[in-house]
Parts: structure tokens; sequence; C-alpha cells
């Protein structure tokens, strides 16, 4: 019995030690670039529901990197081509974008949600359990399934 108790609390310490990692690949900052911006596209998403909705998804492109941006923030790069990027250390991913012109930043609502949002709640639901590895066995299931898909996310 102490044995599985032991072996249960490695394997959170591990899955700890993953949403750690996620997290400072993306507070941590590698590179930079200053870049113009090649092209910005608009793609119309649909639901295919009863109520046939839609919405605009924006893609900014850059020599270098593509990254996703809101409305508000992608139509500005027609005025102010210039875009400075940061990127993540490990995964390679577009942290946050500045309009180089007007010095406006953002941080793509994605990535900030598999970035650093959900990793701090692994964490928290991967404390609660490291206490009492024999409770909240699914929920510690479900998380540790969401660390690794969000791990193929971020990889992909």
């Amino acid at each position: 019995m102490a044995t599985t108790v032991k072996l249960k609390r490695i394997i959170i310490l591990l899955f700890g030690l993953l949403a750690l990692v996620i997290i400072s690949d993306f507070c941590i900052p590698s590179k930079t670039y200053e870049e113009e911006v090649i092209a910005v596209s608009r793609n119309k998403e649909r639901y295919y529901n009863a109520a046939q909705n839609a919405h605009y998804s924006y893609t900014v492109q850059t020599p270098t990197y593509s990254f996703s941006a809101s409305e508000d923030f992608a139509i500005q790069f027609n005025e102010h081509p210039k875009v400075k990027t940061t990127i993540s250390l490990l995964f390679d991913e577009v942290n946050t974008a500045e309009i180089v012109a007007t010095g406006e930043t953002e941080v793509y609502s994605l990535r900030l949600l598999s970035g650093l949002v959900f990793p701090l709640f692994a964490l928290i639901i991967l404390g609660l359990g490291y206490k009492q590895p024999n409770k909240r066995t699914i929920l510690l299931f479900v998380t540790q399934a969401l660390l690794l898909a969000n791990l193929v996310f971020l990889l992909v």
C-alpha cells in the first residue's frame, strides 16, 4: 500500500514539474523579433448548429512566424505594418506581439490559457492531490490527461 502511494506521489510530482516547465516557458522569453507583417488573413469560422452562428479569426503572418490575434489588434497592421514578437524558449510559440509604431501589446487568449492559466490550476489540483493521493483520483487523472494534451498542443 505504501509503495502505491509513493508511486502516485512521484507521478504527481512529474506532472507538477511539467506544469512548471510550461509556466516558465510562457513567462521567460528567449528571442525577440522585429519584422514586417506579410499578411493578415481573416477566416470565417462557422458553427454548424441550429443558430448557424459564425465569427472571424485573424492570423498575422511574418517572414518567421504566424500567430493568431484579436480583430482589433490585427486590423491595425494595415496602417502600421511592423510587429515585434516575443518567442518562448522551449516551445517556440509567440508569447506577445507588439505593434512597433503604437506600442500596443497583445497576448493571444489561447496562448495565455495554455501557457499560464491552465498550468496554474493544474498545479493547485496536483498540490491537493499530493497531500491526499488516494482521494480526488478522477480529478487528478483528468488534470494529468489535460496537461499531456496541452503539451501536445504546444509541441505541434
